[in-house]
């Protein structure tokens, strides 16, 4: 049962993981398409997900990657520090882009 409920914490914790990546591709395409609606990066999902799986796996019986404590810490860790250093890395990245294609579509004349 503990193995269901760590897969299934697992699972969500990764798809947080991966909208952390994406936001700034998300904010992009509303920009361009002139949408004015509210992202919010939610970050006590990923760590309140993060805190079930470590008391999971606490109390995990087996082998594997549950089976240590230490390196579910130190992985997950690792883990939500790179999710959100993607997000600003690519955030500058994308907007930068962003602003080089809009200023040399506004310096071409029609």
């Amino acid at each position: 049962m503990i193995n269901l409920f760590l897969f299934l914490f697992s699972g969500l914790f990764f798809l947080k993981l991966i909208w952390n990546v994406l936001i700034p591709f998300e904010l992009v395409k509303n920009y361009l398409q002139e949408k004015h609606s509210a992202i919010t990066l939610m970050p006590f999902v990923e760590i309140l997900l993060f805190f079930l799986i470590v008391i999971l796996s606490l109390f995990y019986k087996g082998n594997g990657y549950f089976g240590s404590t230490k390196r579910v810490l130190l992985h997950g860790t690792g883990l939500i520090v790179l999710s959100y250093s993607l997000l600003f890395l690519l955030g500058i990245m994308i907007g930068w882009f962003v602003e080089k294609y809009k200023s040399k579509k506004q310096d071409k004349p029609d």
